[in-house]
């Protein structure tokens, strides 16, 4: 089966009651092996990216990631869209909850006719890569004011396998209250949908926003690299990213 048929394949009721309940959303294994290696040698190819970031130079952490440039590679133009379609009635429901006054439209095509309106023409989907030491600090991937509100990583490489550490972190950030740490491993081929700025909570008075970021710890031993899906696009304005 290929990519695409699987990712359709996949139980969207319970991933949109999971992001909206939860923020974030984990599955096991979707990837193969053979196709978590054609996305790991993207990374030696350099005609493929507009960016490459080296994460200590800008007190990011340690490690590299790569933006993709426009054209997207096919399989991941693919994933990107797909994915979207899957999403943007969660994303909708995330918007009608948290008061964003913006309604995402149903193909990925539109949305980003939509971000090109206010410069927001970059492309964001990127692989990153963990040697033995490397780490990267909270933060999140927003860069653009018309942002889409999940973004989605793929794990390329088995914890316990070819490498230790290196765990996804998502911190949630409560006003008033104490912050939720969430530490998770991402499988080899599986992947982790989460929340890109912030998360409706369900309160006493209704729904409130909390702030999510994300990060990854010290990997300890051996190399980590993930691939890396945003819906929006970042704003030209922004030289760095």
């Amino acid at each position: 089966m290929n990519i695409s048929n699987k990712i359709l394949n996949l139980n969207w009721d319970l991933i949109h009651a999971q992001l909206l309940k939860n923020g974030y959303y984990l599955h096991q294994q979707i990837l193969s092996t053979d196709e978590c290696q054609q996305f790991k040698e993207y990374y030696h190819k350099d005609e493929l990216y507009r960016s490459t970031i080296v994460m200590e130079r800008y007190q990011f952490g340690k490690g590299i990631y790569r933006y993709f440039k426009y054209p997207l590679p096919d399989t991941i133009q693919m994933l990107r869209e797909v994915v979207y379609t899957q999403l943007f009635n969660t994303a909708n429901e995330w918007s009608k909850r948290t008061k964003y006054d913006y309604c995402y439209p149903d193909t990925l095509k539109k949305f980003l006719a939509d971000n090109s309106i206010g410069m927001q023409t970059k492309s964001t989907p990127l692989i990153l890569k963990y040697k033995q030491g490397d780490y990267t600090c909270l933060h999140q991937d927003i860069a653009s004011s018309n942002f889409f509100p999940y973004q989605i990583v793929f794990g390329l490489d088995q914890q316990g396998v070819d490498y230790e550490g290196g765990h996804f972190i998502l911190v949630q950030q409560r006003p008033r209250m104490q912050s939720i740490p969430h530490v998770i491993t991402i499988p080899k081929g599986g992947f982790i949908i989460f929340s890109s700025n912030y998360h409706a909570e369900l309160g006493n008075k209704g729904f409130y926003r909390t702030v999510f970021k994300h990060g990854v710890s010290e990997v300890t031993q051996g190399d980590r690299m993930t691939l890396g899906i945003l819906f929006h696009d970042y704003q030209v304005e922004n030289s760095l990213l």
